[in-house]
């Protein structure tokens, strides 16, 4: 093929198909009381550490999205996602149901996840990372959630303009605020309200306009953003966690040990 932006709609109609199902094996699973009992833990989990008046059906949703993404994260992120809290709560959610009974293997994904691992194994840089996942998921949202990508305007900004914008809002800090030290200094918070995949945030971390030497306490302190939409969020999450640790090296001491995203609170911030 020479190119393939066109092919996306098409790839994405299996993502699409194999989440329908999903969803459909996940609420037939939690006929059984066991199985019942661990998507109210879940549940629990997420109203907890993201939003209180998330739903069983959100639940479901989030974690039919999950199961059939699994290998479109490890191929973007190499694995990276397993160690986000979230995750590993999804993946212990998916054991029980599993040894439960449920059937939660997707079906007729082959070559879509042969087809990402090919641009993942191409997309070398921060900045072709971030397109990829952008054009996977907003095709991804449109498709499966009509309505709601209707409603809420889930369009996803391309990453020239996202750099753009965070250039043009470092030079405005620097030469109108009086800020030498423009989106880096200490004074400065940074808010991404509607976060989406976590664009901004991430390419703001790799662009370098925040100093290695500052990045730790920015990133603790001084970054926030906020998603509504539960995939979103946790591509989110992950997203920003891969894009910091990359970027740093791997993690700081001074988080002893912590997992990332117990830092980066994205709603709580």
């Amino acid at each position: 093929k020479c190119g393939d932006r066109e092919y996306w709609d098409s790839w994405v109609k299996d993502l699409v198909g194999a989440f329908h199902q999903m969803s459909q094996r996940i609420t037939d699973a939690i006929a059984k009381p066991s199985s019942k009992r661990e998507l109210d833990s879940f549940t629990e989990e997420l109203q907890a550490a993201i939003n209180p008046s998330i739903t069983h059906e959100q639940a479901i949703e989030m974690l039919a999205q999950h199961i059939t993404s699994k290998e479109v994260f490890d191929a973007i992120f190499s694995g990276f996602a397993d160690n986000n809290p979230v995750s590993v709560s999804m993946q212990n959610t998916r054991s029980v149901l599993q040894a439960d009974g449920a059937d939660l293997d997707p079906q007729g994904l082959a070559k879509f996840n042969e087809h990402v691992r090919e641009k993942a194994a191409s997309a070398k840089t921060g900045l072709a990372k971030q397109k990829l996942l952008r054009e996977i998921y907003e095709h991804f949202f449109v498709q499966a959630f009509p309505e709601t990508a209707k409603t809420l305007g889930i369009v996803y900004t391309p990453e020239e303009i996202v750099d753009f914008i965070l250039r043009s809002a470092d030079r405005a800090a620097r030469e109108l605020l009086n800020l030498p030290e423009g989106l880096s200094s200490q004074s400065v918070h940074i808010l991404d309200p509607f976060s989406g995949t976590g664009t901004f945030t991430a390419r703001l971390i790799e662009s370098g306009m925040i100093p290695d030497e500052v990045l730790y306490d920015r990133y603790k302190h001084n970054i926030h953003a906020n998603e509504i939409l539960l995939l979103a969020y946790y591509i989110s999450a992950v997203n920003i966690e891969a894009a910091y640790t990359q970027k740093a090296g791997g993690f700081y001491k001074e988080f002893d040990g912590m997992v990332l995203a117990d830092t980066f609170r994205l709603n709580e911030d």
